[in-house]
């Protein structure tokens, strides 16, 4: 699409991605719009924030006003998003269960800032795998660390990729869903 030409210019590219008609993800672009991204802009003029998700609620397009955010609502696939993005912003509040708009930025080889919340139930190590910050000036500060430092947010990148990719794999965890099965098949056996 010719929005990914935008994405594609020399410019720092933060990303949301989600149902944008779910309260938790509408409540979470909100707070950092309001919060957050007017710092980061301060300090980096250019750089923008879209936010990638079908149905996006009023409160959501009303965003698209505010200079340097870009809301697309459904697109066809989103790993194009992901591919020109920077970094992933996940700044849920209110959150319920893996998220999997983690899991897919950190599959993608991306640099995470995410709110605790947005992480429980993944097992990434903070520092390590994702940065994690729950405040304005905390989520603020890590996205301007990462902005900075194109080294970190490729290791942090890459580190993320490699965790999904030993925990999340389809094929290891069938593995271990099969040795399950048949283990208490076997038990079933011997009773």
């Amino acid at each position: 699409p010719n929005e990914l030409l935008d994405l594609q210019k020399n410019v720092p590219v933060l990303l949301f991605t989600g149902a944008m008609d779910y309260h938790a993800n509408i409540d979470g672009v909100a707070w950092f719009c309001d919060q957050v991204f007017p710092a980061i802009r301060r300090e980096y003029p250019s750089v923008g924030f879209w936010i990638v998700g079908s149905n996006p609620a009023p409160a959501v397009k009303r965003l698209a006003e505010r200079p340097g955010v870009k809301v697309t609502g459904f697109v066809e696939d989103i790993r194009p998003y992901y591919s020109s993005a920077d970094i992933c912003v996940i700044p849920l509040r209110l959150a319920r269960g893996i998220q999997n708009k983690v899991l897919e930025a950190m599959s993608m080889a991306k640099p995470v800032v995410s709110t605790a919340k947005a992480l429980e139930g993944i097992g990434a190590i903070p520092g390590e795998h994702v940065l994690v910050a729950d405040d304005a000036d905390a989520i603020g500060r890590a996205v301007g660390d990462l902005l900075r430092n194109e080294g970190k947010r490729r290791l942090l990148g890459e580190n993320a990729r490699q965790f999904v990719m030993s925990r999340f794999d389809w094929s290891a965890n069938m593995k271990l869903l099969e040795d399950l099965l048949q283990k208490n098949q076997e038990s079933f056996r011997q009773d």
